[in-house]
């Protein structure tokens, strides 16, 4: 039977394909209705990546159980219906084995900088919290001096009436009356 149904080398049919003009139909062969119920060669993509595309490729043999089960994400260079080529992998890989990366790993330069703002910022509004405080609680330090021909008027921090008698001792002294030590009333008026 092997030697009936096998086929000739110069021909390329066998004895029994020669003689009836149909192949021969084996013990072991499915029948034909069970032939066209298996499905054709697939024709089209195993997968739906492009080159450009990044992707986690599974990893089957880890060193240790805490190492992830994907690398990655991996830049796709080329692609055929099964399988396809990542940057730093020198085999090709079966589709099967990659996923599509739908959130790749943002540069650590934009993370850098994100956190540089937010941090700029906190500093600034502490700058101007500060300053807030500081001109709530002594109004007057937004005017440190004025010059008056003759002295420097420094204003105190609440301090009103210190300030009046600051004024009366600078016109005396403009004046050419000494210190108020020892004078009255009527004599330091003006």
């Amino acid at each position: 039977m092997t030697m009936t149904s096998t086929a000739n080398w110069k021909t390329g049919s066998s004895p029994h394909e020669n003689l009836m003009g149909r192949p021969m139909s084996l013990p072991h062969s499915p029948p034909f209705s069970v032939k066209q119920a298996l499905p054709e060669p697939a024709t089209t993509d195993y997968h739906n990546f492009k080159p450009g595309d990044l992707v986690y490729v599974r990893i089957y043999k880890r060193n240790n159980s805490l190492q992830a089960w994907w690398c990655g994400p991996l830049l796709i260079l080329l692609t055929t219906h099964t399988a396809v080529k990542c940057k730093g992998k020198a085999a090709w890989i079966h589709a099967s084995h990659c996923k599509l990366a739908h959130h790749p790993k943002k540069p650590r330069v934009e993370r850098y900088l994100r956190v540089a703002l937010i941090v700029s910022l906190v500093i600034c509004v502490c700058v101007l919290l500060t300053l807030a405080c500081i001109m709530l609680i002594w109004p007057t330090w937004l005017f440190i001096s004025t010059y008056d021909g003759n002295y420097l008027y420094i204003p105190q921090p609440n301090a009103c009436h210190t300030n009046h008698q600051a004024n009366r001792i600078a016109h005396r002294n403009r004046r050419g009356v000494t210190s108020g030590v020892g004078l009255d009333k009527a004599s330091n008026r003006t």
